[in-house]
């Protein structure tokens, strides 16, 4: 698992003394993002901790679920919109693809964005459709059985937080690692095609 990133902005003399701190507690400590390139530097390095992030989140979701699936599926009854014969595939069907997309994402896989979009916008838009019909929905489901709480506004706000978060993973764009920085970006769930000239879709010389 990647280690977080802290951005230390001004950096003064303050900054200086907070971010030496900082690296003795073990943090990796980015200087001032000014200095380190702009926002699209800073961007670059805030990306790879956002993914992790969402990967965990992803994977205790569907662990809470499969801990106790004929719960989950009780709970997402709640919600009327499966039918009753359905309710359990559909929970192993959740939960499955959400342990999928953390996994995914955990191994830097671009399409583990894509994944985590969909159940992102699926819980949102399942939660929605509840709270407008006023359903009675006592436990969201999010992690199954535990830690339950009521639909809502507040859990509407954040399944909109999940969903700019997915997003925001899902928008970075992969950057070949360049030999001078021995960094690893994110890459494709499928084998690269070679182009015209026999390079690959990232421009690189494509091995013969």
């Amino acid at each position: 698992m990647e280690r977080a990133e802290v951005v230390v902005v001004g950096m003064g003399s303050g900054g200086e003394d907070v971010a030496g701190r900082l690296a003795e507690a073990g943090f990796d400590v980015i200087g001032d993002a000014t200095l380190a390139g702009g926002p699209a530097s800073l961007a670059r390095r805030v990306r790879p901790s956002a993914r992790t992030v969402l990967a965990v989140l992803l994977l205790a979701m569907a662990a809470g679920q499969l801990s106790d699936v004929g719960g989950f599926a009780r709970i997402l009854a709640t919600y009327r919109v499966f039918p009753s014969g359905l309710l359990t595939p559909v929970a192993w069907m959740v939960a499955g693809v959400e342990a999928m997309a953390g996994v995914l994402l955990l191994g830097a896989r671009r399409c583990g964005g894509w994944w985590a979009l969909l159940v992102a916008v699926a819980w949102a838009a399942l939660g929605l459709q509840a709270f407008a019909r006023g359903l009675p929905v006592h436990n969201c489901g999010c992690f199954g059985v535990h830690l339950g709480q009521p639909l809502r506004w507040w859990v509407l706000l954040e399944d909109a937080e999940f969903v700019a978060l997915a997003a925001w993973v899902r928008a970075s764009r992969p950057v070949p690692a360049r030999p001078s920085d021995g960094k690893r970006s994110p890459v494709s769930c499928w084998p690269r095609q070679r182009g015209p000239q026999g390079h690959d879709a990232w421009g690189q010389r494509a091995a013969s």
